[in-house]
């Protein structure tokens, strides 16, 4: 496999110390990476790197496990997700009520549907040729397959721009920043969630953390370093809060998730091999959404009664497990 050795994308610098080496433990593509952390600004990130060539076989297309059916969802999950879309939209509807949009990484596009229903002129993009063509022929959304710096897109031409756990996947975050605020109208906003590695779920569980994704996940974020990236790029951070219900239903997810992984880590729960191997039978058999049995169902349950409180908790206090951040083009 190819891989690249870089300096730190905030700061510049060459000057970094090794947390820990990981591997892919979602999808198993074989490779070992070092997670460090910058000993001058405090960013974290992979390093040496898959190149930008190489990521594509950490992107199955099973990755997008809804699409991979090409199945709508059902009334009852759209539901349970709308909850999560209007986390989502309600924190910068006080500084845009409607205008241009742009999603950069919109996956399947069920949030742009959403924001078209509300009145929204959208537009996506998305690297998945799987994932763009399910957006655009399933739910008639304008979507462009590719990454932003594949396309020419008009300066000054959104009003907002949003990437929702995207920005930590990008390979030159920094420079990203500098094309959104170009395109971005003057006083238009930049909408970012990314994991928070200052969460208290990191904090727990260590490596087992669901949000430590090697080597997908190139770029690790706090508070004090997505901040300084904005700023560097010439944004002005208007709010930023942490928040555990931005991409799934229940508050709890992430620590449940995580918990499986630290029990999975130590031989107490099933393996990623089987639970893989369990996933793709039901697919191949046509039944992907599949419930859970009856003591399952109960014990999600449990879980979400325990773990609850203490998400909502450590939201309150700024470690909650991502990071939500409004930020205004400056100049």
């Amino acid at each position: 496999m190819e891989t690249e050795y870089i300096n730190c994308n905030l700061c510049g610098r060459d000057n970094s110390r090794v947390l820990f080496k990981g591997e892919d433990r979602t999808w198993l593509v074989k490779g070992q990476f070092s997670l460090v952390k910058c000993s001058y600004c405090g960013l974290i990130y992979i390093n040496p790197r898959p190149t930008l060539k190489e990521m594509g076989r950490f992107y199955p297309t099973r990755y997008f496990s809804r699409v991979f059916e090409a199945k709508r969802m059902s009334k009852k999950q759209f539901l349970k997700m709308r909850k999560v879309f209007e986390n989502r939209y309600r924190p910068f509807l006080k500084y845009k009520k409607t205008g241009n949009l742009l999603e950069i990484g919109c996956s399947d596009g069920y949030f742009l549907r959403f924001l078209k229903d509300k009145g929204w002129n959208v537009l996506g993009i998305e690297p998945s040729v799987f994932a763009s063509q399910f957006a655009r022929e399933v739910l008639s959304l304008d979507i462009l397959t590719g990454t932003l710096e594949d396309f020419d897109l008009k300066n000054g031409s959104f009003d907002v721009v949003c990437m929702f756990e995207v920005f930590e996947h990008l390979h030159n975050p920094l420079s990203s920043l500098v094309k959104i605020k170009e395109i971005l109208k003057k006083g238009g906003i930049l909408v970012i969630t990314v994991p928070n590695f200052s969460s208290f779920g990191r904090i727990i569980f260590g490596r087992s953390w669901l949000n430590i994704d090697i080597p997908r996940h190139l770029f690790y974020f706090t508070e004090k370093t997505i901040t300084g990236m904005l700023v560097k790029a010439g944004f002005e951070p208007l709010i930023l809060f942490t928040a555990s219900n931005i991409n799934y239903p229940h508050v709890s997810w992430g620590y449940s998730e995580s918990l499986r992984l630290w029990l999975r880590e130590h031989k107490i729960y099933y393996s990623r091999e089987y639970i893989i191997k369990h996933l793709l039978s039901h697919i191949e058999r046509g039944n992907f959404d599949k419930r859970l049995n009856y003591p399952k169902a109960v014990l999600h349950k449990m879980e979400q009664v325990l773990l609850s409180p203490i998400a909502c908790l450590m939201d309150m206090i700024h470690l909650g497990e991502n990071l939500y951040i409004c930020a205004q083009r400056r100049y």
